[in-house]
């Protein structure tokens, strides 16, 4: 025959267990959607830069006269 105590507390570990994993998991989506955009954030600072060299670069080199 089955214990029905032990299933249900087994039943309130797995609900414990479940809730704990769902969290985790929130908290791991949310540090993605940080590390995105910070990728944004630095991908625009890497694109400005590079313009601002390519510019400094084309103003150094020597005009054809």
């Amino acid at each position: 025959m089955i214990d029905t105590e032990t299933v249900r507390a087994r039943v309130a570990e797995l609900k414990q267990s479940y809730e704990h994993i769902e969290g985790e998991l929130q908290k791991l989506e949310t540090a993605r959607q940080q590390g995105n955009a910070s990728l944004h954030v630095v991908s625009g600072g890497i694109q400005v830069l590079e313009e601002l060299l390519a510019r400094a670069e084309s103003a150094e080199s020597p005009q054809p006269v």
